[in-house]
């Protein structure tokens, strides 16, 4: 899979460059600043060729003049535009569990976490740190020039590719409000006796009819743990427990995600081992716990990194002896949405 890192970098930095005031005639200055050809218009939009070095390299301006004009932008067309960044692997119709059933579609979602993470990295190198992280198996994260005030720009997972995404800050501002008011929605959508109704989960999962089986090895439950974690949200919390007192908590904060092992007894010279493994003994808990963390986004060996660390310190401090002795759970904050754990060969809709 290609990524044209170098194309998109600049296109990002002349985005944020460009003098923006959102009116259509944007489009044509845009493209010959950025060297693009227009290929069709029409009510709704303009088309274009980019050039990158994809197999398939178009862009696509998105008017929205009616709602502009509602929110007292009278001047002003254009919503967003966004252009493709790589090539689209193929999600064999089942984006969802698609990386853990096939292991030519698991390379593909390596390649892909590796390129996102790279053209993040490259992309706040000239832009400056991002304001917004949004983790998950379609993961996205956002920067606001802080030279600029009138363009957001943003970096997508999209169907399998890499998408860059310039959008008209008062449009993103409607995004975002909408965005809060479904979260509270969700959150007080919870019936008086505690539970959440069916209808809550329809429209988000759905049952697939074969799953992997459960990782009988350490390399394989190691493995499942990776991919499992690139695909943690930033609401999502995967424990892994080991009988009734020992765990392993993985969390996402913004822009960085930690592993917590909690209530682990300490054996002499179990304290020097963890601390020379990237450990940190944290006591402002009620319990003594270890963590550790790593920056998101990350590239996928980053994630099988820290996969690794985790169980190999819970099989020397708790002790584990064996995959199948440790219990998978997740859960999320909002009720329409889990965690994805089919690496594990747990079907997380049917299960949760």
């Amino acid at each position: 899979m290609q990524v044209d890192l170098h194309g998109a970098v600049r296109i990002a930095c002349r985005a944020a460059e460009f003098d923006w005031t959102w009116a259509s005639d944007d489009i044509e200055r845009f493209c010959a600043t950025v060297g693009w050809t227009e290929e069709s218009r029409n009510e709704y939009g303009v088309d274009a060729r980019t050039g990158l070095e994809i197999e398939d390299p178009g862009a696509l301006f998105v008017f929205g003049g009616d709602f502009l004009s509602r929110r007292g932008m009278p001047g002003q067309q254009i919503s967003e535009f966004m252009l493709t960044v790589s090539d689209q692997y193929s999600t064999d119709g089942e984006s969802r569990y698609a990386p853990t059933l096939d292991p030519v579609l698991r390379q593909n979602h390596r390649l892909l976490t590796d390129g996102f993470a790279a053209l993040a990295s490259r992309i706040a190198a000239e832009l400056g740190a991002p304001v917004y992280s949004n983790p998950g198996s379609e993961p996205s994260i956002r920067w606001r020039p802080s030279h600029k005030t009138e363009v957001v720009i943003a970096l997508h997972v999209r169907n399998g590719y890499l998408e860059l995404r310039v959008t008209n800050p008062v449009v993103q501002a409607r995004w975002d409000a909408w965005a809060a008011d479904t979260t509270e929605d969700e959150e007080i959508a919870e019936d008086e006796d505690g539970t959440w109704e069916a209808s809550h989960f329809e429209d988000f999962h759905r049952p697939i009819d074969v799953m992997p089986n459960k990782p009988r090895t350490w390399p394989e439950f190691s493995a499942a743990l990776a991919l499992t974690l690139t695909r943690l949200s930033d609401v999502g919390v995967l424990m892994l427990k080991a009988g009734d007192q020992n765990s392993a908590e993985f969390r996402l904060a913004p822009f960085t995600i930690t592993c917590r092992l909690k209530r682990a007894p300490l054996r002499p010279g179990d304290a020097e081992a963890m601390t020379n493994n990237g450990w940190s003994l944290d006591r402002d808990k009620a319990v003594d716990s270890w963590t550790r963390s790593m920056q998101w986004p990350a590239a996928y060996h980053d994630f099988e990194a820290l996969a690794d660390a985790a169980l190999n310190a819970m099989r020397n401090l708790f002790p584990v002896a064996d995959p199948a002795d440790l219990q998978v759970r997740g859960w999320d904050d909002y009720p329409s949405t889990h965690p994805d754990l089919t690496a594990f060969g747990i079907c997380s809709y049917c299960d949760r």
